[in-house]
């Protein structure tokens, strides 16, 4: 789901939240609270810049972003860029056969009911079915060179344009598999190309990929929208060492690759020394604390992320998977509230001067979240307003401390 949709849900959302035993209405009306003023707030937001919008770069700065692993060549195959949302071969699969069911419809040779079936038919299959482990629908290409076998694909999230690319890789001709990360995205700032002409395996020991760098200008607000892009170079060769890949110094579960990506140490199983290891703990770069204001924090994060993991397509945003948990980026003002610990999907939180100089070097996701400090309200004891930020707009509670537990106000969206 789209985060304006999450964003129009929780506008909508006219309950009162809580935190912590009985439910509690603020006794103010929207009108009132909007009364309460925070000088913090109108300090804080003088030289306000969150730095989560998706920036522009230029090809030197993008260059610079390539991890040192990965090494960029011409290709001189003759396989032009065409377009960034191309059909990979299962895609164009699935489209000719949906299409010969509509025409046989069209034109009366199936019965309606035969083509309500052949429509459910298909759509369970792309769906459903897979090569390997992998859902068919997210595989660009494939290659088998010995006994090992390589799938390349994308993550399943909610903007098809813009998925993190995974490896799947056999050393036993397709028995058992595992996934590593590439370290790269879809369209960021590399398109892999959807019919690949030279082998995935050129060895056993490397892959390589057929790409054009290219630059997002403009992010679709809508998942069915295509970005506006510009083509920075076309016929590029990506190479990767498979031993790189692959590579975990810590012995943790978390490959190097990974690590760098979600910024935890890959030479420590314990990056926040909390003695929770880095492949189980649900906030891995920082410390996991019992207290009011990281209660706080665990509520407001797990209340975003069930709204914009709600609807009929669940997707996440800004996150990347492993196993069967997911990690959202966060930049969190207030230190404390950075403390929380989650029971599933896991939080990669960043201070904003960290994830500045995070920025400089790594690819970023389009959308993160910005979560501001707690202002105190003037004349309030105890009673702060929140802001949370995206370049889609801002959410604002104001929550109240008392002797019960927290207490929590959706103001509406700005």
């Amino acid at each position: 789901m789209k985060i304006e949709n999450s964003i129009s849900y929780l506008r909508n959302f006219t309950l009162s939240l809580f935190i912590l035993f009985t439910p509690y209405i603020l006794n103010a009306q929207n009108e009132e609270v909007k009364g309460y003023k925070s000088t913090a707030e109108e300090a804080y937001y003088l030289n306000f810049n969150t730095g989560i919008v998706f920036q522009n770069k230029t090809e030197a700065e993008i260059i610079n972003c390539i991890p040192a692993y990965i090494k960029v060549d011409s290709s001189k195959a003759d396989n032009p860029f065409n377009s960034i949302v191309a059909l990979s071969k299962y895609e164009e699969k699935f489209d000719k056969e949906l299409t010969k069911v509509e025409n046989d419809f069209e034109h009366g040779i199936i019965s309606n009911a035969a083509y309500s079936a052949g429509l459910d038919s298909l759509m369970n299959l792309y769906r459903t079915a897979t090569l390997g482990k992998v859902l068919q629908r997210s595989i660009i290409t494939t290659d088998t060179n010995g006994q090992t076998s390589a799938i390349v694909f994308k993550s399943d999230g909610p903007e098809a344009t813009q998925e993190n690319l995974w490896l799947a890789l056999s050393n036993d001709k397709g028995v058992n598999w595992k996934n590593y990360y590439l370290g790269i995205a879809q369209n960021r700032f590399f398109n892999i190309k959807a019919k690949q002409k030279k082998r995935l395996l050129p060895s056993p020991l490397s892959l390589q990929l057929e790409a054009a760098l290219i630059n997002i200008t403009k992010t679709p607000r809508q998942v069915t929208d295509t970005p506006s892009y510009v083509l920075l170079r076309d016929n590029i060769l990506l190479s990767f060492p498979i031993k790189e890949i692959i590579k975990d110094s810590d012995n943790d579960g978390l490959t190097d690759i990974y690590e760098n990506k979600i910024a935890t140490n890959p030479l420590s199983k314990d990056s926040d020394m909390d003695s929770i290891a880095d492949n189980t703990d649900t906030n891995p770069r920082f410390g996991n604390l019992s207290n009011d204001f990281a209660t706080l924090g665990k509520y407001l994060i797990n209340k975003i992320q069930f709204l914009i993991k709600s609807g009929a397509e669940a997707g996440e945003i800004a996150s990347i998977p492993f196993e069967n948990k997911a990690f959202y980026f966060f930049i969190i003002e207030d230190a404390r509230l950075r403390t929380y610990n989650l029971a599933t999907d896991a939080s990669i939180i960043f201070t904003k001067e960290e994830f500045a100089s995070y920025a400089l070097t790594h690819t970023i996701p389009a959308e993160l979240l910005f979560i501001s400090p707690l202002f105190p309200i003037d004349n309030q004891p105890n009673f702060y307003k929140i802001n949370i930020d995206s370049s889609n707009g801002r959410i604002s509670f104001f929550v109240k401390w008392e002797e019960n537990g927290w207490y929590i106000k959706l103001m509406e969206e700005i």
